[in-house]
């Protein structure tokens, strides 16, 4: 976006992301506008910009499926969308995981694994979601990998911990 203060535009996003305005209806509005412009305009010299700002506004709103579905539109996937997707992919594993629908939230985890391989949470969560769902083996390499990075990580631990008191 443009840094000119007297930008319309300008202040409409900082307007927007003002937590303590009720905007949720606008904010919808917005995921829904910026998508089509980014999805009718993938060559867009302001792409990047739009994407962080959907992010954003992700990040801030809870708005995390429709915010998937406008970035998922985007032609032109840039390394900031690619990252924005990981996030996104990752953020609504983890609801899924946290409500028990463990097979729902594995489609999102390995989303955001392939899109970012080494991510220490998406592994680590990766991990616990194949254990929950009775998948041993691959929680196991899950958890092996997350030490890999992290020696002693004490979630990895107990999740082996746990496969090795099954045996």
């Amino acid at each position: 976006f443009p840094s000119h203060d007297n930008c319309p535009f300008q202040k409409s996003v900082a307007a927007l992301t003002d937590e303590s305005t009720p905007y949720s209806k606008e904010l919808s509005r917005n995921f829904r506008v910026l998508g089509s412009f980014l999805i009718q305009y993938p060559q867009s010299l302001f792409r990047e910009e739009i994407g962080e700002y959907l992010g954003d506004l992700a990040q801030k709103s809870h708005h995390y499926k429709e915010s998937l579905r406008i970035v998922s539109g985007v032609r032109n996937k840039t390394n900031k969308v690619k990252a924005l997707l990981q996030k996104l992919h990752y953020q609504l594993g983890i609801d899924c995981y946290n409500q028990k629908n463990y097979t729902e939230a594995l489609k999102y985890l390995d989303v955001s694994l392939a899109l970012s391989p080494f991510d220490y949470y998406s592994m680590l969560m990766n991990g616990w979601t194949h254990y929950f769902l009775g998948q041993k083996a691959k929680a196991r390499t899950l958890f092996e990998r997350v030490l890999h990075h992290s020696p002693q990580d004490p979630s990895a631990l107990e999740g082996l911990g746990l496969l090795d008191a099954a045996k």
